[in-house]
């Protein structure tokens, strides 16, 4: 298989279903559980669970008539009519505007069954349209042409003419709703279509003229349902318990998103009675999925011209042969095929391989101890074979046998790899990251930061923050490690800038979770998520070098937040910073399961009813680069009058992302209030990391 940046490229391009458009005809691969889904005989509603990216919103949209009857479609049964997909995904933002405002609720309700009527209405025109441009055996594009719609002149005196004279009405007929709902007070009432009756009477006029279409039956296909105002949802949930031959409703949603079960009525739609539930996280677990990730990867590759991909693509858009994709001979050659395209072991996990295998590591150091012996040279072998430097020692054996370099040039050379970098440890965690540097280092070096005189100490000796890299200027040639779990941010940050600033090609971060923090009154149901994780705390203010001052109509604002709550009051307290120029980010997943809701309940009070409740983003926990990721996207946000400023007060590898990305763009501002941590402020160890930079 012949690969290229430029088809790559072109692959990995639309990576989201929303940029391939409503025809996914060419790019969707029929999923080996499809079958179990009993679309081509099911009568009865279908309810669509799973979470995001497990392919719902594809699903559907193959479902959907405009990719069943593809022009890219080359052959379309005539049992296609059984199942003509109309997919409406509400606009979320603009019906959640159809509430109060001054109207009874049950004109809201008669206002969104006009909506579905509208739009849905157009769905079923649009079907025609694209019936009568395919491959579909038995339609006449002539014969839809002269369809004529006067007799829908009942619900309203403009739907007559033909069928594109009424789609334009339609069309007209949302814009006139449109205005209306942004004008509730000031636009007249327009005359509201009876939903789903609507609908029926539209259906049951085309099968009345055009006879081939006699048995179509047309399923509603609702997405992101969870989205809905809870009037609506009731609504919807109506039509799917009273579902019936040829118009049924469907859903789709988020896992565990089914808030109401009710309906406009006295009733309420239950499982197995009113429609049957598809997991499709679940199904893709349970049928290989990856063969599914490599096929789907095999079918992108293919669209864009790639040579030798391994499969018929056209058996991946066709459900009447995924029994061809269930052959083991089948599975083999793809996941063998997929294997060989993506690489292997990395440089450091060979390496580590090496040393975790006790006799790979013995013959590893008889290749060493023999490298010398020939040399003849009087070198004691820990300074060649040294296993806290993997991937270096596993090619000493090879830099032994040239005979241009000496081996005491080798093992100088291996020596300077090693340098760490820490700051005071007060807890566990802390004792066993200090460790971990030492036992990993030549040499360690004490690393603080004073907030009241702005300097710096490095192993006693102090200056300036500003001179830090004059400071670390003779560990510019060495392989650093800056131990995360024991500095502070300001000593990571400063450690971070100074460094690249040396032009040291990259650094290695060491962090290590908590197991649990001290929680003093955990007795006390009211205290329980109350966290005494720090001593004392200063105000906030600005770091060396990367301060920038903060104007209230000219600055966006970045805080990552934690379990002290009282952290995000004191900034914008002491910053008068004004809340709607502030995200949030908080560390979700969490180090622990449950834990992101210490930070949500701790964090509530100050985010209710504020303008920054709208602008929450999430990012892992223990993810330094998502945190660099979300701290980009809000710089790339600021308007070139504008400037960013960091408030790292969540966790430490949110503070690594936030440090990283503050070295670089030193016109970023930070902000930081310098807590002083309380000791044994963490109980036991948890997860340990190395994140390797590179700058």
């Amino acid at each position: 298989m012949k690969l290229s940046d430029v088809s790559l490229r072109t692959v990995f391009a639309k990576n989201r279903t929303e940029e391939l458009g409503m025809d996914v005809w060419l790019h969707f691969v029929v999923p080996l559980f499809f079958d179990r889904l009993d679309l081509g005989t099911a009568r009865k509603p279908r309810l669509f669970v799973g979470g995001r990216g497990c392919g719902k919103t594809m699903l559907l949209r193959y479902l959907s008539h405009q990719s069943a009857f593809s022009l890219d479609r080359k052959l379309i049964p005539a049992s296609a009519i059984n199942h003509i997909g109309l997919y409406w995904r509400v606009d979320t933002q603009f019906v959640v505007i159809m509430n109060e405002r001054g109207l009874p609720a049950d004109t809201w309700h008669s206002a969104f069954n006009h909506l579905l009527a509208l739009f849905l209405g157009l769905e079923i025109l649009g079907s025609l349209k694209n019936i009568g441009r395919s491959k579909f055996p038995s339609t006449k594009p002539l014969a839809l042409e002269n369809i004529n719609f006067d007799r829908l002149s009942v619900f309203d005196p403009s739907f007559t003419g033909g069928l594109d004279e009424l789609s334009r009405t339609l069309e007209s007929k949302i814009w006139e709703f449109e205005s209306w709902v942004a004008n509730v007070r000031k636009s007249q009432e327009p005359r509201f279509l009876p939903g789903a009756r609507f609908l029926s009477a539209v259906i049951a006029h085309i099968k009345s003229v055009v006879p081939c279409l006699s048995g179509a039956q047309y399923f509603v296909y609702v997405d992101e349902f969870e989205n809905l105002l809870t009037y609506q949802q009731q609504i919807l949930n109506t039509y799917v318990k009273h579902s019936e031959s040829p118009l049924i409703f469907n859903l789709a949603m988020k896992r565990h998103a089914f808030e109401t079960f009710h309906t406009v009525g006295i009733e309420s739609i239950q499982g197995i009675a009113d429609f049957r539930t598809h997991d499709l996280d679940t199904y893709l677990l349970e049928n290989n999925f990856p063969l599914f990730a490599a096929e789907v990867l095999f079918l992108n590759l293919a669209m864009a011209k790639v040579e030798g991909v391994p499969i018929d693509v056209q058996a991946l858009r066709d459900s009447d042969r995924i029994q061809e994709r269930r052959v083991d001979s089948y599975q083999r050659k793809v996941l063998g095929q997929i294997r060989e395209i993506f690489p292997g072991l990395t440089q450091a996990e060979l390496a580590m391989q090496v040393f975790a295998n006790e006799a790979l590591s013995r013959k590893l150091l008889d290749r060493v101890e023999n490298a010398i012996k020939l040399r003849q040279v009087e070198l004691p072998t820990a300074k060649l074979f040294r296993p806290t430097q993997a991937q270096a020692t596993i090619i000493i054996p090879a830099l032994l046998h040239r005979k241009k370099l000496a081996p005491e040039e080798i093992a100088e050379e291996l020596a300077l790899l090693e340098a760490g970098i820490v700051g005071q440890a007060v807890d566990d965690r802390g004792s066993a990251a200090e460790g971990f540097a030492r036992e990993n280092s030549e040499c360690v070096h004490l690393f603080s930061y004073s907030p009241e005189t702005l300097n710096v100490s490095l192993d006693s000796v102090r200056f300036s923050a500003e001179s830090v890299d004059g400071a670390l200027a003779k560990m510019a040639k060495t392989r650093i490690l800056v131990e995360a779990t024991t500095l502070g941010f300001v000593e990571i940050l400063l450690c971070c800038r100074a460094l690249k600033q040396l032009g040291v090609p990259g650094i290695s971060l060491a962090y290590i979770e908590p197991a649990s923090y001290f929680r003093p009154h955990q007795s006390l149901i009211v205290h329980r998520r109350d966290f005494e994780l720090s001593d004392e705390v200063d105000n906030f203010s600005a770091v060396p070098g990367n301060a920038v001052l903060m104007r209230s109509d000219r600055t966006k604002v970045i805080l990552f937040l934690g379990f002290e709550g009282q952290r995000m009051n004191r900034f914008l307290e002491q910053t008068a910073i004004s809340p709607s120029a502030c995200s949030i980010t908080f560390g979700v997943p969490a180090f622990r399961p449950g834990w992101e809701m210490h930070a949500f309940a701790n964090n509530f009070i100050a985010l209710r009813g504020s303008e920054m409740a709208g602008k929450i983003q999430f990012c892992g926990a223990q993810n330094p680069l998502s945190a660099y990721a979300a701290v980009k996207r809000i710089y790339d946000s600021c308007a070139p009058n504008e400037r960013l400023v960091i408030v790292p007060v969540g966790t430490k590898p949110h503070g690594i992302g936030a440090a990283l990305f503050a070295s670089e763009h030193p016109e970023t501002g930070v902000s930081y209030d310098n807590p002083k941590r309380k000791d044994k402020r963490s109980e036991s160890v948890g997860a340990w990391h190395l994140f390797d930079v590179v700058f």
